[in-house]
């Protein structure tokens, strides 16, 4: 067993500890201004704020998200980048939207896992593959209680599947297809 050394001096027995570094945004600049924020400046799709001449992007801004009807904060550093492009372009004069499925990507020993959409929604889940510890490789689909693909997991090489957010972008109803579905010798592409 393994031990984590606290400042006070004091520890705390892990056999597994993981560090993760986030940010804080400093809404400080926006008091006394129209901008509208919450843990993050709201933005819609554009990347406008609540005042439609000034825009925000990055890790600052929560993307209005019109598939789940909320703000999303950008969890992985290419949403931060596809923002500050949105922005970039629509203060030149363009109309880009954001447009992307909501998601988050890591690598846990090795193992690559994407998760897509929303999992606030979910009220089944669905494997497809079995999750094994020698070489997992495996997806879990989120239902929502409408019977609409919510959200997806790849674990492994299901973590490449380019058809996982699709069919969350899609919300493909699942429509008594949880067999097919499920069986990972049945394509994704038949949804």
């Amino acid at each position: 067993m393994q031990r984590v050394a606290l400042s006070d001096g004091s520890s705390v027995p892990c056999d597994f500890l993981v560090a993760a570094v986030g940010s804080v945004v400093n809404k400080e600049l926006l008091r006394g201004t129209p901008v509208v924020a919450e843990k993050a400046v709201l933005v819609d799709e554009h990347c406008r704020t609540s005042e439609a001449s000034i825009y925000a992007a990055g890790d600052c801004a929560a993307v209005r998200d019109k598939l789940f009807a909320r703000y999303r904060p950008p969890a992985q550093w290419d949403t931060a980048a596809a923002t500050g492009a949105i922005a970039g372009a629509n203060m030149a004069g363009e109309e880009k939207a954001f447009e992307d499925v909501t998601h988050f990507s890591t690598e846990l020993f090795g193992v690559p896992v994407w998760a897509w959409g929303h999992a606030a929604h979910i009220d089944r889940r669905l494997m497809r593959g079995a999750p094994n510890v020698e070489s997992p490789d495996f997806a879990e689909i989120g239902v929502a209680g409408d019977g609409r693909i919510s959200y997806a997991i790849g674990v492994g090489p299901h973590a490449a599947d380019k058809l996982l957010p699709e069919l969350v972008k899609r919300r493909v109803k699942i429509n008594g297809n949880e067999e097919r579905l499920t069986d990972p010798g049945q394509p994704l592409d038949i949804f």
